[in-house]
């Protein structure tokens, strides 16, 4: 068993741990420690519903509550139950809420939705057994919305973002990914509809079609830092170009692939590096990168993952030359690189 409190200015006290297995125990910790803010449960499998509710209750004064299950079959999911929904609607302060790999019902969230709660992070990531209007009812009434997670929520197409966009005017980051059944429209409504969102991180099924810039409208997004767009097979240069215009403060830019992919997207990432501010590149698994045309310096890029491509001592010496700022260069599995060409990488960035 491991358990970890906190103790921060104020006397408030932070409680996370990895397993607690009895509802004795849990129950103990709630009512006896005054200060208890914030409670973060991993794989808490054993625990029941009833016995977690029963603990909360005791702390009205909780701030962030999260609990997350292992990895097992779907129908050994913990039911989140009306009793755990009634304790968490009495944390008139509940701030944070991750009730990952649940399972929730429409009923339930809606029920929640009622208190009104001063939500400004919620991760239902992995989650299941509820749809769009369970968490448009929810997110509609969560004013000061920051952080969203739906990670793993198939269920969600074009035209359900485009509603949760239009109630999220606070938002500052988003999970989406895997979501496949979503494309370039998903992306165009939030940065429409989201002022503040800085950091969207989404599985789209199809980028930037030939329809794209008709949607963009070539409008600027300059609140838009850190783009996560891995595992998207459908990534072209003619899309990758356009994101230096649409979003000319991007730092980060996440363009991994699961497995290794031919498409050569060479041209789109030099025009990227030519004109973005960014600090951030993963490339890993796009295996025809190709490098050699960079003739300009990039000297904020600090962190590079090159790792899973067929970059060879050539791509080595123009990124010696041209990543001057470079703190970080993965080459795991780079299986045409050479010692030599990793020492002068290595010897440019000691000089």
């Amino acid at each position: 068993m491991q358990i970890y409190c906190h103790w921060h200015f104020q006397n408030s006290v932070r409680l996370i741990s990895q397993v607690i297995t009895t509802y004795s125990l849990l129950f103990h910790i709630c009512k006896n420690f005054e200060f208890l803010e914030e409670i973060i449960l991993f794989d808490c499998n054993y625990l029941t519903n009833i016995g977690i509710a029963s603990a909360i209750c005791e702390r009205p004064n909780l701030k962030s509550f999260s609990i997350s299950f292992c990895k097992i079959r779907e129908n050994q999911r913990m039911y989140v139950s009306s009793k755990m929904i009634s304790s968490l609607r009495n944390l008139k302060g509940l701030t944070c809420l991750d009730l990952s790999s649940a399972r929730i019902s429409d009923h339930l969230l809606s029920s929640l939705a009622e208190q009104g709660l001063p939500l400004k992070r919620l991760s239902l990531k992995n989650s299941m057994d509820y749809s769009y209007a369970g968490i448009f009812c929810l997110l509609s009434k969560c004013q000061f919305l920051q952080h969203l997670d739906l990670q793993y929520s198939f269920y969600l197409n074009d035209q359900d973002i485009v509603g949760l966009s239009l109630v999220l005017g606070n938002l500052v980051s988003i999970n989406l990914s895997p979501c496949t059944n979503i494309t370039e429209l998903t992306l165009v409504s939030l940065v429409r509809n989201c002022p503040f969102l800085s950091e969207i991180r989404s599985g789209i099924g199809k980028f930037c079609d030939k329809n794209c810039n008709c949607l963009m409208d070539f409008v600027v997004y300059p609140q838009v830092k850190s783009l996560h767009l891995a595992g998207n097979p459908r990534l072209k240069n003619e899309s990758i170009k356009m994101l230096p215009s649409l979003f000319p403060n991007l730092q980060g830019l996440d363009l991994r692939m699961r497995y290794c992919h031919c498409y050569c997207i060479s041209e789109g990432i030099v025009e990227v590096l030519r004109c973005c501010k960014i600090t951030h590149l993963n490339l890993r698994s796009w295996s025809t990168l190709n490098l050699l045309s960079m003739n300009f310096q990039v000297s904020k890029l600090e962190v590079l993952n090159l790792a899973k491509t067929k970059i060879d001592d050539d791509t080595l010496y123009v990124i010696s030359k041209s990543f001057c700022g470079l703190l970080q260069l993965d080459l795991e599995r780079c299986d045409h690189i050479t010692e030599k060409g990793v020492r002068h990488v290595v010897k440019t960035a000691h000089d």
